[in-house]
């Protein structure tokens, strides 16, 4: 009887960090979802990229093309040819011309403290399980006799 009482108690408690681990271990339901969520942000990252791409090639494209407009940026860069007037007016901001390079995006670093409060308890529960069974037990055959 003290045999099958053990082995209930280990059962249940292997099935429980089962459970948990199910749920909130490292390949459980909850990291998944979170790994579901920064894959969609990925995806939309790509998106962005992909169109700012296509802004780019197009802006190559006119750049190979179109003198005038080489001419107007290479003024804003501050190449002048050499029968040009240079007025400058003092306060007035200089135009830049920036592109968008897009977004940098990190995998979540809380996940390894996260883990840690996790995997303690997934594998101590069972250990506490068998001790208050075991207390239990103690108490039901004590109180029985």
């Amino acid at each position: 009887m003290r045999l099958m009482k053990i082995v209930l108690s280990v059962y249940v408690g292997i099935c429980f960090s089962f459970l948990l681990n199910f749920y909130l271990g490292d390949a459980g339901i909850i990291q998944h979802q979170k790994l579901e969520g920064h894959r969609n942000l990925l995806l939309n990252n790509v998106s962005e990229l992909k169109q700012i791409n296509q802004k780019l090639n197009h802006e190559l494209e006119v750049l190979t093309t179109d003198s005038e407009i080489i001419q107007l940026l290479s003024r804003e860069l501050g190449y002048y040819e050499n029968d040009d007037n240079i007025i400058m007016i003092e306060g007035y901001p200089e135009k830049r011309n920036f592109h968008e390079i897009g977004k940098l995006i990190i995998n979540n670093p809380e996940k390894i403290k996260f883990n840690i409060f996790i995997k303690i308890p997934i594998y101590i529960i069972p250990l506490l399980f068998f001790i208050f069974l075991n207390i239990v037990w103690k108490k039901k055959e004590d109180g029985n006799k």
